[in-house]
C-alpha cells in the first residue's frame, strides 16, 4: 500500500490553516473570497500593472473576462459553501462528542484525580496480573 504524503505544517493541528478548527475554516474561507477577487478583477490589476511598469499590453476581450469571472465565481461560492459546511460539521460534531460523555463514568462533579487515574478497573478477574508470578 502506498503511503500518503503528511499534510504541511500549515494544515496540522494547531497550524494556521487546521481545517479542524473554526479559525481555520474562517481563515480559509477568507483566502477563497481573496482569490476570487483577484481573479475578477484580474484584467484592472494587469493593467494597473502594466501602467506602472510602463508596458503596453492589449486589453482582455470581454469574452476572457467573462471566462474568468465565471472561475473567479466557481472558487468563491464553492470556498465559502465548503468552508462554511465544514464550520456546521464541527459544531455538530462537538455537540456529538459532548452528549456522548454525558452520563458516562467521568462525568462526574465529584470526580478526584485518584478515581481518574486509577488502574482497578484494568485488572483481569483473577485479581492478578497476567505474567505476574508473585503469590504463588
Amino acid at each position: 500500500m502506498r503511503r500518503r504524503k503528511p499534510l504541511p505544517k500549515y494544515m496540522n493541528p494547531g497550524g494556521f490553516f487546521d481545517l479542524s478548527s473554526v479559525g481555520g475554516n474562517i481563515r480559509y474561507i477568507i483566502l477563497c473570497l481573496f482569490g476570487a477577487f483577484l481573479i475578477w478583477n484580474a484584467n484592472h490589476i494587469f493593467d494597473w500593472i502594466d501602467i506602472i511598469l510602463g508596458l503596453s499590453s492589449t486589453p482582455d476581450s470581454e469574452s476572457t473576462i467573462r471566462v474568468r469571472r465565471f472561475w473567479a465565481s466557481i472558487l468563491g461560492v464553492g470556498g465559502v459553501l465548503t468552508g462554511f459546511a465544514k464550520v456546521l460539521w464541527l459544531y455538530w460534531y462537538r455537540k456529538q462528542a459532548i452528549k456522548s460523555t454525558e452520563g458516562q463514568w467521568y462525568d462526574s462533579a465529584r470526580l478526584s484525580k485518584e478515581d481518574l487515574y486509577a488502574d482497578e478497573g484494568d485488572e483481569p478477574s483473577s485479581g492478578k496480573k497476567e505474567g505476574d508470578s508473585k503469590g504463588q
